[in-house]
């Protein structure tokens, strides 16, 4: 009995600790990583299973095709002077990253091509706060990880709380 109470201990300090690891390293994405704007398409705030949501498309500027693209890879961005996301082209080790360029992972699945969550979540009610969403806000590390940290409307303005305080 007292070597089960031993186990059952050890694997919920482990538990913990993953939990509190992952919590900072997320915070650590947030404060160091490369703020980038991804234009959305459209998107549909709603879902009676799971509550209120949307689903993020994110729209590149030189449309490339999912259809098109290996599954995962990554992606060479070149941003405007507000951040967005203004041209893509697929990365690969041949053809170095330009000085103005970024690395951002990304994923096709049923022919959407992802830099990011495919989804949103949101409290219930707040379905007309980010109907105006224009904008995904991600921030990128070197290596090409990104983290979703909120909405923008068309003025690339925040809406709603932000997702990291």
């Amino acid at each position: 009995m007292r070597l089960r109470s031993i186990i059952i201990g050890a694997a919920l300090v482990v538990a913990l600790a993953w939990f509190n690891w992952q919590v900072l390293a997320n915070e650590r994405h947030v404060a160091t990583g490369q703020p980038v704007l991804f234009e959305l398409g459209t998107a549909d705030p709603r879902s009676l299973m799971q509550g209120d949501y949307m689903i993020l498309r994110y729209r590149l500027p030189n449309s490339l095709a999912a259809t098109s693209l290996p599954v995962r890879g990554q992606l060479a961005l070149r941003l405007d002077g507000d951040a967005v996301a203004t041209s893509a082209r697929l990365y690969t080790p041949d053809a170095p990253l330009a000085a103005d360029e970024l690395l951002v992972n990304y994923q096709t699945s049923d022919g959407q091509l992802n830099v990011g969550p495919g989804s949103f979540f949101f409290q219930e009610g707040q379905a007309e706060t980010y109907a105006a969403a224009r904008y995904a806000e991600l921030r990128l590390l070197p290596g090409g990880a990104s983290l979703l940290v909120g909405l923008r409307d068309e003025a690339r303005k925040p809406l709603g709380r932000p997702i990291f305080p």
